[in-house]
């Protein structure tokens, strides 16, 4: 038996996956081009960053949860579906650095 790969996801968890990883890639550029200009010019921003960042981890593990989820289950086999478990990696290994390397 073969399974078919698509790219878009076939189930509407594997939806919820990749709009969560899109709005996960959408918050990073957010941070990078309008959240650190607003806190190098305007101190009282970066009271607001801790709350960003959180939502940002949010929505990584948020997908990635979605996406096994949609995977095992629903045995949706698209690559978007996939792919959303990629941000969840990346955001553990950069919290384990956080942690294991002093700065």
């Amino acid at each position: 038996m073969t399974r078919s790969v698509y790219v878009w996801p076939r189930t509407r968890l594997g939806w919820w996956a990749v709009s969560l990883t899109i709005a996960f890639v959408m918050s990073l550029l957010g941070n990078a081009y309008i959240i650190d200009p607003l806190v190098m010019t305007y101190q009282w921003v970066g009271s607001f960053v801790r709350g960003y960042v959180v939502l940002i981890l949010v929505c990584a593990c948020g997908g990635a949860f979605c996406a096994v989820r949609a995977i095992r289950q629903s045995h949706d086999s698209a690559i978007t579906v996939w792919l959303s478990v990629v941000p969840l990696l990346l955001s553990l290994i950069f919290l384990l650095g956080e942690i294991l390397v002093p700065h």
